[in-house]
């Protein structure tokens, strides 16, 4: 059996900007738990999170979660970053600034192991990975594609898709069946894939 692990060059993920970018405009960001970052973007639907209760969520969503992430404005004025940030800067700073902002590139340099986000209001995430001491990274990032591919950032090696879907895409899927690229659930090469 071959190994599902397709990893993804900055191209690769230019193409899904380029594919989705209708799908990509912020509308929510959250702090989920330490300084575990998400933005939500596109379409919104509800998410059941346990029996009964549900949760508006985003058609993509960006995950930060690494260690070390800081946020710059366009000027390159730091805004917030891992160290300091909290539910109030989150409210208070980031929610209002990244609400309509589209998702404009994602890129991993793997000689220097950092990540860029940047918005389209000029707003840039970087993450550099951790690879040694108290707190090393596994991943830097998670990123739902708006078919619900999920894509994840290697901190050694970039980006990746091992095949996995998100849960709450199949259940939309099999619901309202939307036209987002290729259908949830089947497999294909990356080269093959219907951008």
């Amino acid at each position: 059996m071959t190994d599902p692990m397709q990893y993804l060059s900055n191209a690769d993920l230019a193409r899904f900007i380029e594919s989705f970018s209708k799908y990509l405009m912020c509308w929510k960001v959250n702090r989920q738990f330490g300084s575990q970052l998400s933005f939500d973007m596109g379409p919104m639907f509800e998410q059941q999170i346990k029996p009964g209760v549900s949760v508006p969520g985003g058609s993509s969503t960006l995950v930060l979660e690494g260690y070390d992430w800081k946020i710059f404005d366009g000027k390159r004025n730091l805004i917030a970053d891992s160290e300091t940030v909290s539910d109030e800067i989150v409210r208070e700073k980031l929610d209002p600034i990244f609400l309509k902002s589209t998702l404009g590139s994602v890129r991993f340099n793997q000689e220097n192991r950092e990540l860029f986000v940047e918005f389209s209001n000029h707003l840039l995430i970087s993450s550099s990975a951790l690879t040694s001491g108290e707190y090393i990274d596994d991943n830097l990032c998670l990123w739902v594609l708006p078919d619900g591919r999920v894509l994840s950032c290697d901190a050694h090696r970039g980006f990746y898709w091992d095949g996995s879907v998100s849960q709450e895409h199949r259940n939309i899927t099999r619901k309202r069946r939307p036209s987002l690229g290729k259908r949830v659930g089947q497999k294909a090469r990356l080269s093959r894939i219907n951008y």
